[in-house]
């Protein structure tokens, strides 16, 4: 019986997630008639419905619990096909991957370009979004893998985590700022609005830590994944922000922004790869986490 069905619970899959008949066969690209059929002819086969068709589309008690099994199955059988094209095809295949704007611009773009150096053959797809996203891209194998702060998903059980190497953060202000290039307390520190990223917990806790009581805010006064935009507050205002240094080396060194040394414990980063446990990467996704791992022990 299997065999024959496996493209009937595909049909069934998407109707239980389009919770629609019409819209699940437009999503699938058959008619509507057809993958009608389909279902009735896999409930006949399993002997139980599956949708409670007087309220809608909604799932009945088993199809619920076969749904649940449906699409690991699919995933597993998703997962042959990807190893079976890589084996037929001889080569080192496609890299898809995902990551947020911080890592896009300090790592990723780098570790693609000297990858596609030494191996053109390689074909990349990389996505750069929010970190709510990743999690979910990863387990409906939409990626590989991805590169992000592995701090809220560390006890998730079906994820492997390679922690990349600590990168420091270096707390920089435009050329000319009262705290440019010497010695700060925290005091006067705190006493600047701060500009950045979404605060991780581990940003969290460094900020709850070293704020005095008296500080004026608690929270950044700017908050942007764009890096390119905070870098140009950072430059017209008095604003102060914090990043590894890949990301504002070119101004350091041509003089438009200073580092400040804060008389403070060092805040690091806390970057890894991440990928589903018993699907581990590709050779050629592989070779590029080695390009990531290597740069990042470069700057650490």
């Amino acid at each position: 019986m299997i065999p024959e069905n496996v493209q009937k619970i595909g049909h069934f899959v998407a109707v239980a997630k389009a919770k629609s008949l019409s819209q699940a066969a437009r999503d699938l690209g058959i008619s509507q008639p057809a993958l009608t059929a389909s279902i009735r002819k896999l409930e006949a086969a399993l002997g139980f419905e599956l949708f409670d068709r007087e309220h809608g589309f909604h799932l009945t008690a088993m199809g619920a619990e076969l749904l649940t099994r449906a699409e690991s199955a699919i995933h597993h059988l998703r997962d042959l096909e990807r190893e079976v094209v890589l084996l037929r095809s001889g080569v080192l295949g496609e890299i898809r991957t995902a990551c947020g704007p911080t890592v896009a611009d300090a790592f990723v773009g780098q570790a693609v370009g000297r990858l596609l150096k030494s191996r053109p053959d390689v074909k990349v797809k990389v996505h750069v979004g929010h970190f709510e996203e990743m999690p979910k891209l990863l387990r409906d194998r939409s990626i590989d893998f991805f590169i992000a702060d592995y701090s809220r998903i560390e006890r998730e059980a079906d994820l492997e985590i390679l922690p990349m190497a600590p990168q420091e953060i270096l707390f920089f202000c435009r050329a000319g700022h009262p705290l440019a290039g010497r010695e700060v307390g925290l005091e006067e520190f705190f006493s600047y609005p701060h500009a950045g990223p979404g605060l991780p917990a581990w940003a969290k806790a460094w900020l709850e830590k070293h704020r005095p009581p008296d500080a004026p805010a608690k929270e950044l006064h700017v908050e942007c994944s764009h890096h390119a935009l905070l870098k140009s507050v950072v430059a017209n205002s008095d604003a102060i922000s914090g990043a590894t240094r890949p990301l504002i080396h070119a101004e350091l060194d041509d003089g438009r922004f200073a580092l400040i040394r804060l008389k403070a414990e060092k805040m690091h980063n806390q970057a890894g790869i991440v990928w589903l446990k018993g699907r581990p990467p590709s050779p050629a996704g592989r070779m590029l986490i080695e390009e990531l791992q290597r740069l990042a022990g470069e700057v650490g």
